[in-house]
């Protein structure tokens, strides 16, 4: 699903798997791009490939890819019939602030609004 390296031009010395690492070490660890530690690639290398990727479709595709085959192991249709998004209003404290704003649909003084997607 990781499209190959060009023909054209220079031939690819960094291996497709490395820049994946580089790419799930900086998604998992959560730290900048420029701090990507040395031993794997270059930072300005593994991020361009990301970008690319993500240009092109290649996350989406194997997103997709991964959805669809564990919901074969779960013995469910690859596709999702439904999907549901729930909404729920919770009460904040007055130590976190005064009322921002105003809702007509709301009948206390201070609410907080948290969605979840599922």
């Amino acid at each position: 699903m990781v499209p190959k390296p060009s023909t054209e031009g220079r031939p690819a010395e960094i291996e497709r798997q490395e820049i994946i690492n580089g790419i799930l070490y900086i998604l998992r660890s959560g730290e900048p791009w420029r701090m990507m530690p040395h031993d794997l690639p270059n930072w300005q290398t593994v991020h361009q490939c990301f970008r690319d990727w993500k240009r092109d479709g290649t996350w989406e595709c194997i997103h997709s890819h991964l959805r669809k085959r564990l919901r074969q192991e779960l013995g469910r249709d690859e596709d999702p019939s439904a999907g549901s998004i729930d909404s729920q209003t919770i009460q904040t404290s007055a130590v976190r602030g005064g009322e921002r704003g105003y809702d007509a649909g709301k009948s206390a003084a201070r609410f907080a609004e948290i969605s979840i997607c599922c």
